[in-house]
């Protein structure tokens, strides 16, 4: 057999490709569309023994199942706790045991693709853990991105995984939604930059040629109707061109291998059953080569919710002629060689998706080295050098909105601190969803790391209250804490930690009537309706600010939130997002002066939830108020403040200030640190077209950096406009230059002060 064309690795994959296809036969084929639920149910660990079990040999040999969805996670979703699931060196051990019964024991030895989580980490335990995809973008720094996604793709391959689902490339536009803590904000460009980075990272950098990016949720799933997860996107060819499709455009142009079809429909029209959006826009426009996987069971939902097939193995079959090539847990789909049979699914249309799914497997030679280094793990997962990036990323996440009177950082002679709130020692509540059970004090938490920093401080602590529950009775000795130590550190916001004694749906949605003291107020399925502290954690804040004690306020959460209580009344406000496993570090330096906060919101917070949506490149009108209120927002995508200042000296531009459909513009930008201290400044170029015949948002950004300057230090930064910067979608959705004058403002917010004006001729 190993004689035979496709086993020749000197021939080209596409020759490969063919000749294994047509040795297959209909059972085979439709075996390699396979991707059943529960791959962490696939093994049993007894100990350091890990075998597998009967049931998911029988998938893998009989069915020839063409992929293995999560063997490495551990959740609880998924039910794995620390002592039943795969630590490092048992991932490859697992991994190995797995491939070998593809490889060894079915007709044509075909491997099989391991899927794994991995939006800010690879879900499974002991990976470090970084920031979500909200504090990853409240850094607004691509290099480092790109060393985060280098981390990811070198931890999924160690431990023998091949398709890591991350980046999330949604939008998202509505606070409401739960999965806001996986974007990376709420503007095309900039998430389609730092998701393009994440793709060079994982595919290029650290996935040792092994590893392929699965870009989430194809199309519009950040666009929720009301919030809610999963449910209708309403928007048309020309939004769907200029605030959808860049960021996943980005990805693709940097070779991302593979894209997952998202739930929901787009103007009544199921993604994952629209050959439009995946063909004709995914295809044909995008230029996308790779592998394309359904979302869990969403084939059948054009059968179960959407009523658009007579059956599940219908609803299959469409996706498949649509252009969905894997399936993802979708039961129907092993009664796929019945449409085939039947003349229902052609045999093109199968040998189609088959034949990209086994061209991915040659790509990865997998063929040629299906198996992974079992001792690898143990020497690269969680690595002192990766928890060092962790700590790097929580830092440049960290967005300064208040600082009064300069109140941080907090003297270095202070003798007494209060820190007190449900998120100032609660380790799972800054580290997000998607994230595995983490063995104790292996993260450091803003009390904890504010007690090894001030050893000579009197630091003490009242947790106050909950994140959900109304129980005031904490409240008291908060207070009382606070007013012992004359100031107060208040880590509040919300938590994505899921209970193992909580009851989710398949989607992650949560049985709230059956969670108990339940912390989560955010994560997949954790939609809201309000957008307030929650529990009595409003009411904490108040009295303690009632009794005069000073409040510096660190917001831990995965959801921009309306507090302007908050704003007014706080000295000074931190936000941290989720932070990682070194997020407490990372806050702790903070606020004593040891780190310098540089981060910006990627995400617009609104004043009150009836203003929604608030995102700032909403399409320009000419009134914007309520009879309630004026409708602004409390915190604007790209703000966020120093412990110094930087002064815009001159901004000009270094090529011609006419623009044709092949040319885009270079800016020379000049800026100088005109404080005391060394600090980090985002620069931010928004562009505004002054006439065009369609409606168009007031600006949008179009290029940033963040650079380091020293106390004084002037620099000289060079920033490209690409030529789309200064085009618009026409009524098909086609990008057009318009005629006509456009406005560049740069500055180090949305408050741009150096303007210059280009033409588009």
């Amino acid at each position: 057999m190993n004689t035979l064309p496709y086993r020749n690795p000197a021939l080209p994959v596409n020759e490969r490709v063919a000749d294994l296809l047509s040795r297959m036969t209909v059972e085979e084929k439709t075996g390699q569309l396979l991707q059943p639920e529960g791959g962490w149910q696939s093994y049993t660990r007894n100990g350091e023994n890990i075998s597998i079990t009967p049931e998911w040999e029988k998938k893998i040999v009989e069915q020839g199942i063409g992929a293995l969805y999560g063997l490495h996670r551990a959740d609880p979703w998924t039910q794995v706790t620390l002592e039943k699931g795969l630590h490092p060196r048992h991932s490859a051990i697992a991994s190995n045991m797995a491939q070998r019964l593809a490889v060894e024991r079915t007709r044509l030895g075909i491997p099989m693709l391991l899927s794994e989580e991995a939006p800010h980490g690879h879900q499974a335990i002991g990976a470090t853990i970084f920031p979500c995809g909200i504090s990853l973008g409240q850094s607004w720094d691509s290099v480092l991105i790109r060393k985060v996604g280098a981390i990811i793709g070198s931890e999924v391959a160690s431990r023998g995984g091949h398709l890591s689902y991350g980046p999330i490339c949604d939008l998202a536009l509505e606070p409401r939604w739960s999965r806001c803590e996986e974007s990376f904000g709420e503007d095309p460009f900039h998430a389609g930059i730092l998701a393009a980075a994440i793709v060079h990272g994982v595919q290029d950098d650290g996935g040792m040629g092994r590893v392929r990016c699965t870009l989430k949720h194809y199309i519009g799933y950040g666009a929720t109707q009301g919030g809610r997860n999963g449910s209708a996107a309403h928007f048309g060819p020309r939004e769907l061109q200029s605030v959808y499709l860049p960021p996943f455009a980005a990805a693709i142009n940097a070779g991302a291998g593979s894209l997952m079809a998202s739930y929901n429909a787009v103007d009544g029209e199921p993604v994952i059953g629209s050959y439009r959006l995946m063909t004709e826009v995914l295809r044909d426009e995008l230029g996308f080569k790779g592998i394309v996987v359904g979302d869990g069971h969403a084939a059948e939902n054009l059968y179960n919710t959407y009523r658009a097939t007579p059956t599940g193995p219908a609803a299959f079959a469409e996706a498949v002629r649509c252009g969905t090539d894997l399936s993802l847990w979708d039961i129907a789909a092993e009664y796929l060689t019945e449409e085939v049979t039947s003349g229902r699914l052609e045999m093109s249309d199968l040998d189609r998706a088959v034949g990209r799914i086994l061209e991915m497997k040659f790509q990865l030679g997998l063929f040629e080295n299906p198996y992974i280094d079992e001792e690898l793990p143990e020497k690269i997962v969680c690595s002192p050098s990766h928890r060092e990036a962790a700590l790097e990323a929580a830092r440049a996440g960290l967005v300064l909105l208040k600082n009064d009177n300069s109140i941080l950082p907090l003297p270095a002679n202070i003798k007494k601190l209060a820190v007190i709130g449900p998120n100032a020692d609660a380790m799972y509540n800054q580290l997000g969803d998607y994230t595995a059970p983490q063995p104790e004090g292996i993260a450091s938490t803003p009390l904890s790391a504010l007690r090894e920093m001030l050893s000579d401080c009197e630091i003490t602590y009242a947790r106050g209250c909950g994140i959900n529950n109304s129980d005031t009775s904490g409240i008291f000795a908060a207070v009382a804490t606070a007013q012992t130590a004359g100031i107060c550190i208040a880590v509040i916001g919300g938590s994505s930690a899921r209970d193992f004694n909580a009851c989710f749906s398949v989607t992650g949605a949560v049985d709230i009537s059956n969670a108990g003291d339940f912390e989560m107020d955010s994560g997949e399925g954790v939609d809201r309706c309000t957008l307030g502290l929650r529990g009595a954690q409003q009411e904490m804040l108040e009295a303690i600010h009632a009794a005069g004690v000073p409040i510096i306020a660190v917001l831990i959460k995965g959801r921009p939130m309306a507090l302007p209580w908050l704003k007014e009344h706080a000295a000074a406000i931190i936000d941290a997002g989720y932070p990682g496993m070194e997020g407490g570090t990372a806050i702790a330096e903070a606020i004593i002066g040891a780190y310098n906060p540089g981060g910006r919101l990627a995400m617009t917070a609104p004043t009150e939830v009836g203003t929604l949506p608030v995102y700032y490149h909403h399409q320009e009108v000419g009134w914007n108020s309520y009879l309630e209120s004026d409708g602004k927002a409390l915190w604007r995508f790209g703000d966020g403040m120093s412990y110094t200042k930087f002064e815009y000296l001159d901004c000009k531009i270094s090529s011609s200030d006419k623009i044709t459909p092949k040319t885009g513009i270079n800016l020379s930008v000049t800026i100088k640190n005109i404080g005391k201290i060394a600090g980090d400044e985002v620069i931010q170029v928004y562009v505004r077209q002054e006439q065009a015949p369609f409606s168009r948002p007031a600006y949008t950004l179009q290029a940033f950096e963040r650079i380091h300057l020293k106390s004084g230090e002037t620099r000289t930064v060079e920033l490209t406009l690409s030529p789309k910067a200064f085009a618009l979608p026409d009524r098909t959705g086609k990008l057009t230059r318009y005629p006509g004058e456009f406005k560049i403002m740069v500055g180090g917010s949305q408050d741009a002060n150096k303007t210059v004006v280009v033409e588009v001729v």
